[in-house]
């Protein structure tokens, strides 16, 4: 598929296309998280931390790919490249998005996802550290805190890209394309 075709079916239905293959699998590990942060229990605490560890990076990765069809779309006719393949770690995501748009909610949620890694860095690298039970519940229960907030605000940041696309594609130029390639 040529890259306009792309980008012109991109900004159309950009959930459909940004989205990772499979989204139930996002709801499924959320559930499987908070059901076991609800045990109360330190293995609990464990397992849903470092589901909300996996999950704040698949949020991560996500922002960034809305930024980047975001200003692919305001660029219009000029091409942008983009390429995902050196973001393969928490620090990498954090990075990127200093490249990024600055959109709704964004340094509130990279400020909680740092402090979130900060937090399972501590609990998984640094676990005997925390001696005891207590400490390791309380550090998993801040990490869960942080997810929650990072959750909220990517719902926030998602409205705004969303209204903002909306924007573009009622411009003429994104009309004549939409026509050109029969999304009505």
């Amino acid at each position: 598929m040529k890259y306009e075709e792309k980008l012109v079916r991109s900004v159309k239905n950009p959930d459909g296309y940004l989205w990772w293959e499979d989204t139930s699998t996002f709801s499924y590990l959320d559930g499987i998280a908070n059901d076991s942060y609800l045990k109360g229990t330190t293995q609990g605490f464990l397992t849903a931390a470092i589901i909300y560890h996996q999950l704040t990076e698949k949020i991560l990765l996500l922002l960034i790919q809305y930024s980047d069809l975001f200003l692919q779309a305001r660029a219009y006719p000029a091409k942008l490249d983009t390429s995902y393949n050196d973001l393969d770690s928490f620090g990498k995501l954090i990075k990127r998005h200093a490249t990024t748009v600055v959109f709704s909610k964004k340094s509130r949620i990279i400020k909680n996802a740092v402090h979130l890694n900060d937090l399972r860095v501590q609990l998984v690298h640094k676990i005997h550290e925390l001696e005891i039970e207590e400490n390791i519940d309380s550090v998993a229960i801040q990490i869960h805190d942080n997810f929650e907030r990072i959750f909220q605000d990517w719902k926030e940041a998602m409205k705004w890209f969303h209204a903002q696309l909306d924007l573009l594609k009622s411009q003429p130029t994104w009309q004549r394309l939409f026509e050109k390639y029969s999304f009505r």
